[in-house]
């Protein structure tokens, strides 16, 4: 179990179950149509990444970030130039936002804002990615105790496998588990597939659950992480659960994920 929880307050901000529905109903039907092929790995297809397309999104990006006012950026740019502004680094964030240079910028901004604060300078500013060597011992422990975990194999569509069981969480520190979240889904981005075909993630919240096994400002990390910051793009969370409990939690949940997961 988690070491800690977060009391919930009553105002916290929720995304209500009727309110995503509401969304729907106001999403053109050819979106609905895509997301539930993409969420079943039926589609859409891959973007074609053609020669013009990479050479076109690599060269505004890199414009876009030589202008970037990020501290963070900037001193991995000074740092580790050869990993910062390398094109198999930007591709993966790319990718991860379908080629929207604007949204690349900014992720790839707080990506080095969330790598310094989770890892301190000497390993975040290493040029490479994270590796199981730069994990703590606490992290390691975090590890072991599988509660977070990048299955072996990929599903039919080529998409990585996540599988999240809370009740084995243990942990000393909300980082430890960010810095768990941070090296498991940089290893499945070894994969190019991947990178391309996304990451579903499985929760499974089986037997008791109580409102002190719940933990929300660890959730807004992960997701914050997952939306915002890693070059990572999750298909689809499917949620398991069979307490009374998480019906109360999910819209708080609901409202972290933010509308492109919901």
């Amino acid at each position: 179990m988690p070491s800690r929880s977060t009391v919930i307050s009553f105002t916290a901000p929720r995304t209500e179950v009727d309110s995503v529905e509401a969304e729907k109903v106001d999403s053109p039907k050819e979106l609905l149509e895509r997301i539930a092929r993409e969420v079943h790995g039926k589609g859409p297809p891959l973007m074609k990444e053609t020669d013009e397309l990479l050479r076109s999104s690599l060269g505004a990006l890199k414009k876009e970030l030589a202008v970037s006012k990020s501290a963070e950026y900037n001193r991995a740019a000074t740092f580790c130039p050869e990993y910062v502004k390398s094109d198999d680094f930007l591709l993966m964030f790319l990718r991860a936002d379908r080629f929207n240079v604007q949204e690349v910028a900014r992720r790839v901004e707080k990506y080095w804002g969330d790598r310094l604060r989770l890892f301190g300078d000497e390993v975040a500013f290493q040029p490479r990615p994270i590796r199981l060597t730069d994990l703590s011992d606490e992290d390691l422990a975090t590890l072991r105790s599988t509660g977070l975990q990048l299955l072996p194999k990929r599903d039919k569509a080529g998409r990585a496998l996540i599988l999240l069981t809370r009740r084995k969480w243990s942990f000393e520190d909300r980082k430890d588990i960010g810095r768990l979240t941070w090296y498991l889904f940089h290893a499945a981005l070894e994969d190019v597939g991947v990178q391309r075909s996304g990451v579903i993630l499985l929760m499974y919240d089986d037997g008791p659950f109580g409102l002190e096994h719940y933990d929300r400002k660890l959730d807004k990390l992960c997701l914050e992480l997952l939306t915002q910051s890693l070059p990572v793009r999750p298909i689809a969370v499917h949620h398991f659960y069979d307490s009374k409990m998480m019906d109360f939690v999910l819209p708080f949940v609901l409202f972290l994920m933010g509308r492109e997961i919901r």
